[in-house]
């Protein structure tokens, strides 16, 4: 995970929509609109999912809080050697 400005970035990629999906449904719909909706900006390259935050403070919580989802997620989605 990486700091950044969570606006910009569409979905390009097709396995953006299904991360954003997976997230939403592991989350759930209140923790994900907490968390997630309007405040991450997700990346794919090759095996690697990285999610851009708005702030540091944001990267640190989720990063305690949701690194193993994300790699979960990741792997789900882009494959078994996936890591977010």
């Amino acid at each position: 995970m990486t700091p950044a400005d969570p606006e910009g970035g569409g979905l390009e990629d097709p396995r953006l929509s299904q991360v954003f999906s997976e997230l939403r449904s592991r989350l759930g719909d209140s923790r994900y609109a907490l968390w997630c909706d309007g405040k991450i900006r997700l990346l794919i390259a090759d095996d690697q999912l990285t999610i851009a935050v708005g702030s540091p403070f944001l990267l640190n919580c989720m990063a305690k809080q949701f690194q193993k989802l994300l790699n979960e997620v990741a792997q789900v989605v882009l494959g078994p050697a996936a890591r977010a």
